[in-house]
Parts: C-alpha cells; sequence; structure tokens
C-alpha cells in the first residue's frame, strides 16, 4: 500500500481508465467497442484498488 495519496490515486488510474484504454484499442481492432467488457474492467479496477488499499480489520 502506498502512503503518498497522488501515487494511490495513479494506482486507480491505472486500475480503471488505463486498462479501459487498452481494452478500447483491442475491441477497435476488432470492429467495436463492447460496453458490457468496458464496465467489468472498471469494476474488476476498482475491486483490486479497494483490495490492495483497504485498512486490516475492515471489511
Amino acid at each position: 500500500m502506498a502512503a503518498d495519496p497522488r501515487l494511490a490515486a495513479r494506482h486507480f488510474t491505472a486500475l480503471t481508465i488505463g486498462l479501459v484504454l487498452d481494452t478500447l484499442d483491442t475491441q477497435e481492432a476488432r470492429g467495436g467497442a463492447d460496453e458490457a467488457e468496458i464496465v467489468t474492467v472498471i469494476a474488476d479496477g476498482v475491486d483490486a484498488f479497494l483490495r490492495a488499499y483497504r485498512r486490516p480489520g475492515l471489511s
């Protein structure tokens, strides 16, 4: 877990927006964006961020 809030924000951005942009690039090559996949990427990124930054003892 990063103590620096700016680094945490960068991690959140990479896990959500960065991966969405990567997914959109991939989908463009396949002929179009799939909204359900984008939503899944965002939800997975948020989940990964929360697991990484959750304080011990919190559920």
